[in-house]
């Protein structure tokens, strides 16, 4: 069985995977429990069957991984940024909502928060602006 000897990632996404049933079984998986990962599922990848892709997900499943799968039944062994992107997206921002208590996560969080609010201040201001300039405002 594998031992990651790294730190912990924040988080994995897996396109089209499968995994040999050794490296399933990590040695220091205590510290692994819980770790979001994203499983990209294609339906007609002619690589990796659709069984052993749904199989992978599973598998992280009851390990006590925090498992998201999403399915696109139209993709081959590719990753189609039109088809998938969104999915991914999604998932990458739902990590930066969370924060996890990680370090990095939540300064990504802080800064798209002050992003955030400096566009809404500058669409008031050019509401404002508008409303000045047309006699709107009061």
């Amino acid at each position: 069985s594998a031992k990651y000897k790294g730190p912990r990632p924040d988080a994995l996404i897996l396109c089209n995977c499968w995994a040999p049933s050794a490296l399933m079984r990590p040695k220091n998986m205590d510290s692994l429990v819980g770790l979001p990962i994203l499983v990209v599922i294609a339906g007609k990848d002619p690589i990796v069957p659709l069984h052993l892709q749904i199989k992978l997900a599973n598998t992280l499943k009851k390990l006590g991984f925090k498992v998201t799968v999403c399915q696109f039944p139209s993709i081959s062994h590719t990753v189609n940024v039109c088809e998938q992107g969104s999915a991914i997206r999604n998932f990458m921002l739902e990590l930066v909502r969370e924060g996890g208590g990680n370090e990095r996560l939540h300064h990504i969080q802080v800064q798209r928060q002050a992003a955030e609010e400096k566009e809404e201040m500058r669409q008031a201001g050019v509401k404002k602006n508008f409303e000045k300039a047309f006699g709107l405002s009061p």
